[in-house]
């Protein structure tokens, strides 16, 4: 375990977790990243690991922009805003998944059934 600290707006949260992003898609090591939506281009969270010392760019839509009607933008972002994806390889983050605090846990559920038109 290793700690990460999650910034999001205003708020922060500092959490134990592994190092990884999916054991089921072999070791993918987390790292240390900002998201920045391509389409308005605003840094929208963080993750940062305490012994990571390099921060590396991604481009991830946040929750108030659509990618475009495109497949391969559908399934590099398929929930614009989710702090779970891993952009570009298809992979759900579900070692942060599985420590998140409630609050975005809730989040996360609420920008996945609003991507999937479930009211």
């Amino acid at each position: 375990m290793t700690w990460c600290t999650i910034v999001l707006g205003t708020q922060s949260w500092k959490l134990d977790r592994p190092p990884y992003f999916s054991r089921e898609e072999g070791d993918r090591w987390a790292h240390s990243e900002v998201f920045i939506c391509p389409a308005c281009r605003v840094l929208w969270a963080s993750l940062h690991f305490e012994a990571d010392p390099l921060v590396w760019p991604t481009g991830a839509f946040c929750e108030r922009c659509e990618p475009p009607d495109e497949p391969h933008y559908r399934r590099w972002h398929p929930v614009p805003g989710s702090l779970l994806q891993s952009v570009g390889w298809g992979i759900i983050d579900t070692g942060l998944l599985s420590i998140l605090p409630e609050p975005l846990v809730r989040r996360e559920f609420f920008l996945t059934i609003n991507r999937e038109g479930i009211e």
